[in-house]
């Protein structure tokens, strides 16, 4: 299997079966990004994490509004399709976000709502990079680079930023 993005509600009923479908290289789910709030700079940053680690592989789909649960077996699967409030919001605090912390800008993505019955998910499809996606993380510009590996991200070696 590989990437494959979701660009409509057919697309995550296809592919996003709640309390069956797995975590993977390229799939991930979380409820939301908390996006309002003091900690909007912090969050920001993790949401970036989240973007860069896909890129800096073979791509990937963060979904929102989908809660991840752990099985019995400790496998991340999708929680029941929960949705998220004010995802017009949450998609421009998403781009700004990129646009504030991601090197280079560029980022090859889409952010967009989906509507699915009285709830909206967002999705955020990322495309693999052609070149290294940073996120600049520290109040000195420092840089981080992660990768993706099954369900967790990485931060990337020294010698794996030089390939």
């Amino acid at each position: 299997m590989s990437y494959e993005p979701i660009e409509s509600a057919e697309d995550l009923r296809r592919r996003v079966v709640p309390n069956q479908t797995a975590e993977s290289d390229w799939l991930e789910f979380k409820l939301t990004y908390e996006w309002h709030g003091p900690d909007r700079r912090k969050r920001a940053l993790e949401a970036c994490r989240d973007e860069a680690q896909f890129a800096n592989t073979l791509g990937g789909t963060i979904v929102l509004g989908v809660p991840e649960v752990r099985t019995e077996d400790g496998r991340l699967v999708a929680g029941d399709i929960i949705g998220c409030s004010e995802v017009d919001g949450l998609v421009g605090w998403i781009e700004q976000a990129i646009l504030d912390h991601l090197h280079p800008r560029d980022l090859p993505h889409s952010a967009r709502s989906i509507a699915l019955g009285d709830r909206s998910i967002v999705v955020i499809n990322v495309e693999p990079s052609p070149r290294l996606v940073a996120v600049a993380s520290g109040e000195h510009g420092e840089l981080e680079y992660l990768r993706r590996v099954s369900t967790r991200k990485v931060r990337m070696t020294p010698d794996e930023v030089e390939k």
